[in-house]
């Protein structure tokens, strides 16, 4: 049958017939409960080698799907040629095919050897260093297995997701991997570190982003992310053979498959934990009574769009604190740094033994029950006050699933990060007279003081403080909000800070940012945070003139 090469389709015409082996197919799924997929991408590739993108819509999907079989050659007719995707291409072609229902499909029975097995385009380390922070492509790679990890609970920004590092090498330097989710549970890492004991083990990884973690390559796995160990291609036999004899076996890194399930435990028994390295990890369930905020601390912070690490202002944009991080759009996101003890002592335990948890982000919310923006706003726009959604946390108990954190490992004290909510129990919400905030009694003073204020003053110094900018580093140690007097109680000192982003009304939920539907989970590893691609040149600002009144 007369055919095409892929080299030669372009969109000004719409009827080709085309000869390929159809590889590296992925599912692409929402995010509803349960995932449903609305489309299946996959990769074409000619006896030429030359590749071309290929996506079959969900409506298409019942129709196709019997027909084909990945790996296998087939001549395909009259289908769509349209652009390729602007962000994140598998392969470099500037086209790509969509099914149509007059697609029509015909197996080739016979296959040359020759005709190629897989469609990639190696990239060298140095090349894939290049490209770190580049959107445009993803790339493809070669390495040597030298070690991985056991499947693990990585936290991300949107919520906790499965994650799994495997370590290559070049032969010169190494290289990790970050498998998440789906891929993760699927890397037979047992199988693959059985086959490294006959000798090296090359991997082929297709459809991965570029990223560095702690001054290593570090490459994230894409929802199209396909792996092949040994395959049969020139590059692979040539590192496979330059290895021989020069790299050892590869080893385990991290914890062991049994230390990764939470471990039921108490308060007492966790204070006695002083070393995070001896646990750092692990995972723990633990039943907890909230006692107080750590008052030396802010309950919120800008954090970057892209990686939420803390964000500040520089010139006319936000400069994320990590290093070769390149946003610069930031947003406030909590941090509520509170200390727990047990709900029931235990009857041996003379003292109470208290430990210090971290709530972030989304889960912060949670148990808050409002967005931070608009928390921040109600207060007039410098969140310098611990307000009554938060102090009202006093005495709530909760199960939480928590782990110690990075930050731990350079601190005094051992602090856990709370990775998930199980359950709360149903106690009241106002707080109890025992359990008196430790600032509120300092502040009683100065309340009463600027309680007598005349409206007119109290109008004036509400407005002055609403028009206030968000402090930038560090932000105010926040005060006890008993009242909406004290909200007029002199702050520290403000500064020129950068714009906080907008929310035009404050009643509603805050828009979760949305990215190109093909967009890759990108996290720098063991980091805590979600890394996902920045939009260039994002900032926003809270709009508080129109805040809702305390009653």
């Amino acid at each position: 049958m007369n055919h095409s090469f892929l080299r030669d389709v372009t969109s000004e015409s719409q009827k080709w017939t085309i000869r390929v082996r159809v590889t590296r197919f992925s599912e692409y799924k929402n995010k509803e409960e349960p995932p449903e997929v609305v489309r299946l991408d996959l990769i074409l590739l000619d006896e030429e080698g030359k590749a071309m993108e290929a996506q079959i819509p969900q409506r298409w999907l019942s129709k196709f799907m019997p027909q084909l079989r990945e790996g296998s050659v087939y001549y395909i007719q009259d289908f769509q040629v349209c652009d390729a995707r602007g962000q994140y291409r598998p392969v470099d072609h500037p086209f790509m095919v969509r099914f149509t229902s007059y697609t029509k499909v015909i197996e080739v029975n016979t296959v040359l050897d020759t005709f190629p097995k897989y469609a990639y385009n190696l990239a060298t380390y140095e090349e894939l260093r290049s490209r770190i922070g580049s959107n445009d492509y993803c790339s493809d790679t070669i390495g040597v297995l030298t070690g991985c990890t056991h499947v693990k609970i990585q936290n991300t920004k949107t919520s906790p997701k499965k994650l799994r590092n495997i370590y290559l090498t070049n032969g010169r330097e190494p290289a990790i991997v970050a498998l998440w989710n789906e891929h993760a549970d699927s890397f037979n890492a047992e199988h693959y570190m059985q086959m490294a004991i006959q000798g090296p083990v090359v991997f082929l990884f297709v459809g991965v982003t570029c990223a560095q973690f702690q001054g290593k390559l570090s490459l994230q796995g894409s929802a199209s992310c396909k792996w092949y160990a040994n395959p049969e291609i020139a590059e692979a036999v040539a590192l496979q053979d330059s290895c021989v004899g020069r790299i050892p076996a590869p080893t385990w890194h991290g914890p062991a498959a049994a230390q990764l399930s939470p471990q039921r435990i108490t308060i007492a028994e966790l204070a006695k934990f002083n070393n995070p390295h001896d646990i750092y990890a692990n995972r723990y369930i633990v039943k907890t009574k909230i006692k107080s905020l750590v008052t030396n601390q802010s309950w919120w912070y800008l954090a970057c769009d892209r990686c939420k690490r803390k964000a500040q202002l520089e010139g006319d944009q936000y400069k994320c604190s990590t290093p070769r991080c390149p946003c610069t759009g930031a947003a406030p996101r909590y941090r509520l740094p509170i200390i727990v003890t047990d709900p029931i002592p235990p009857q041996s335990q003379q003292q109470e033994s208290t430990v210090e948890l971290v709530f972030f982000g989304s889960i912060a919310q949670e148990i808050v029950g409002v967005p931070v923006d608009n928390l921040i706003a109600s207060e007039g726009g410098t969140g310098a006050f611990l307000p009554p959604p938060i102090t009202s946390l006093y005495e709530r108990q909760f199960e939480l699933c928590i782990s110690p954190s990075q930050g731990s490992l350079q601190r005094t004290n051992i602090t856990y990060q709370v990775d998930n909510i199980v359950s709360a129990a149903s106690v009241p919400l106002a707080l109890p007279a025992t359990a008196e905030p430790p600032l509120l009694q300092q502040n009683q003073a100065t309340t009463q003081q600027q309680s007598t204020c005349a409206s007119s003053d109290l109008g004036l110094a509400t407005t002055s403080a609403t028009k206030s900018s968000i402090i930038s580093s560090p932000n105010p140690t926040p005060k006890i909000l008993t009242t909406p007097e004290v909200a007029i109680v002199e702050t520290p000192q403000m500064q020129h800070t950068p714009p906080v982003p907008e929310t035009s009304h404050l009643p509603t939920k805050r828009l979760k940012r949305t990215f190109e539907e093909t967009h890759p989970e990108e996290i720098e590893n063991d980091s805590g945070e979600e890394d996902a691609p920045a939009k260039g040149q994002t900032r926003r600002r809270l709009n508080v003139d129109d805040q809702p009144k305390h009653d």
